[in-house]
């Protein structure tokens, strides 16, 4: 008998069992959360249309490139964080005056963990024109979650961001 054939039915089955199976699909871009009972998400850059609106102003199109940031990956960063900011202000508490040094560390390290868990989406790239005034408007943000609001360095004016799923819901 060779080495490597099941000797047995029992063992046979166990083989071909679906935990014993292996995912062959050709994969076309990255994916996370792959197993028994999990979807698939992709993880890659995605270049997705969106809308400004602006009440009194017409709707104009914009264009965003982002990725998304699985809750594992937000919830892991955000904790990273506030792990640090802790680590550091015990640091910093010897350096006197201590106390406005600890709340000061404390306080931008839970700012941070805050930014780093609310953003579902990091933001590569974005075009877009103020719905008032139709000059370009600019996002500085890193991590962002749709609906967003856009402030127009010109007009004043903050028009709001949708894109993905808002965009088709509305």
């Amino acid at each position: 008998m060779p080495i490597f054939a099941a000797g047995t039915r029992a063992e046979a089955r166990r083989l071909a069992s679906p935990r014993m199976m292996i995912d062959v699909r050709p994969m076309t871009e990255s994916t996370e959360n792959i197993g028994p009972g999990r979807a698939t998400a992709p993880t890659g850059r995605q270049r997705l249309d969106g809308r400004l609106t602006l009440f009194g102003a017409a709707t104009q199109p914009a264009v965003v490139e982002v990725t998304p940031r699985p809750r594992a990956k937000r919830m892991t960063r955000a904790l990273a964080t506030l792990g640090a900011a802790i680590v550091l202000a015990a640091i910093v508490a010897l350096i006197p005056p201590h106390v406005p040094w600890l709340l000061g560390v404390l306080a931008v390290g839970a700012w941070r963990a805050r930014a780093e868990w609310r953003g579902e989406y990091e933001l590569h790239d974005f075009a877009g024109v103020c719905p008032r005034c139709e000059k370009p408007l600019a996002l500085t943000e890193r991590y962002i979650t749709p609906p967003l609001v856009v402030h127009c360095d010109d007009c004043h004016s903050q028009p709001q961001l949708s894109f993905g799923e808002e965009v088709a819901q509305g």
